[in-house]
């Protein structure tokens, strides 16, 4: 590790930081005040544009706790995020719908976005289990026994613009796009979501109201439906085109 007299010197995954600031919607010079830095200190990293840069290890981390992003993430020592699914996933047609994002700053935001929805969903249901069931153990035992991992995907699912989209159009006529133009719909469209969700349930992550697990049940099936229904439509045309190329051989 690179140390100077003040401290050890980490690598910072700037892009990552800047995505964490869009995302949270926190402007450099809150940021430091709430992290107990100088606004130029911030400044001089987040505006650097080489990719080589580095600060001190104590800044980074209490940058990361007040954006609450992992710090690992910061410094780029992993690039995968618990809770981010989506990004990186494939679609029907077998394509990596964010890999070739020309902006690492954009594939960053997507992680994040999820990640965080994601992490407050989770514990928030552990918290209302703990509640249920007395202490933590038997909360996490609970929520894979009693299937609550059921409503974490749920929630999941509900903000990936792919499951609205197959539930409220007929048939879309798809025009010529581009991938990179579909990756950057998604992309808005994911951060959009997961910000909005985040916002309706804001009192029960919050702890101060209760989550109507029926009606969310029931909101959740009326929604993925149309989505099972497109797939389950794509994975035929799939095996017939399997099918007809095997017959040809």
């Amino acid at each position: 590790m690179v140390t100077n007299k003040f401290g050890p010197l980490v690598p910072v995954r700037v892009e990552r930081l800047r995505a964490a600031l869009r995302i949270r919607r926190m402007p450099v010079l809150q940021l430091a005040e709430r992290a107990g830095l100088r606004q130029q200190t911030i400044d001089f990293i987040v505006r650097d544009e080489s990719g080589k840069r580095r600060c001190r290890e104590a800044h980074l981390r209490a940058m990361a706790d007040v954006l609450d992003v992992d710090f690992d993430y910061l410094t780029g020592k992993i690039d995968r995020l618990r809770y981010a699914r989506t990004s990186y996933e494939r679609d029907e047609d077998g394509f990596h719908l964010f890999a070739d994002t020309s902006d690492p700053e954009q594939l960053a935001g997507i992680h994040l976005a999820e990640d965080r929805f994601g992490r407050r969903c989770y514990a928030a249901i552990i918290r209302d289990l703990i509640a249920l069931h007395g202490g933590r153990r038997k909360a996490e035992e609970a929520y894979l026994k009693d299937n609550w991992w059921m409503l974490f995907e749920g929630l999941m699912q509900m903000i990936r613009p792919g499951t609205w989209r197959a539930a409220v159009l007929k048939a879309p006529r798809r025009p010529v796009r581009s991938r990179t133009r579909v990756a950057d719909m998604e992309r808005e469209g994911l951060e959009a979501l997961a910000k909005g969700f985040e916002v309706v349930l804001a009192p029960w992550l919050d702890g101060g109201a209760d989550l109507d697990v029926k009606a969310l049940g029931a909101l959740r099936r009326a929604v993925t439906d149309g989505w099972k229904k497109h797939h389950d439509k794509k994975a035929t045309k799939s095996r017939k085109r399997t099918t007809r190329r095997r017959t040809k051989k």
